[in-house]
């Protein structure tokens, strides 16, 4: 949060947190989009073309005018005890005003969202660690992913 006086140093200014979703897109696109209505601006909208969109850059705290700053989830198979389970560990930054789920499918076609499907294992600063309930092994195939809302 940043709060300052005015010039007379009379009145107390209301708190801002830049990190909140309008006062990061617009100190992110202001310079290029100051009305933050052209489709570079936009959270569904890939600006630096690294495949990632805005909303997961906000997300993820990477930089969406930068090719080269990008945070990608990664999955793998992780055993608890001797089960193996479908995991997925997702950067983000907790300061972040997004809700970030996670989903499983065993045909890419319908995904199930949240519990009792999909597990939260870790809640970090930096990261989400979800698991599939369902061990690897008990069914042919099985993909995870996951999404976040726009705040």
């Amino acid at each position: 949060d940043v709060a300052s006086y005015n010039a007379l140093g009379d009145t107390a200014a209301a708190p801002l947190d830049l990190l909140a979703p309008g006062s990061w897109r617009y100190r992110t696109f202001g310079d290029i989009d100051p009305e933050l209505d052209d489709p570079i601006s936009q959270w569904d909208f890939d600006a630096d073309g690294d495949g990632e969109t805005t909303l997961w850059e906000y997300a993820t705290a990477t930089d969406p005018r930068s090719g080269s700053s990008v945070a990608r989830a990664s999955g793998g198979i992780n055993r608890d005890g001797p089960v193996p389970f479908l995991e997925l560990l997702v950067p983000h930054s907790a300061r972040r005003s997004v809700q970030i789920s996670a989903s499983v499918s065993t045909n890419l076609t319908s995904w199930d969202t949240g519990e009792p499907d999909v597990l939260l294992i870790e809640d970090e600063d930096d990261h989400l660690l979800f698991r599939s309930a369902t061990p690897v092994g008990d069914i042919n195939r099985q993909f995870i992913r996951a999404e976040v809302a726009a705040p």
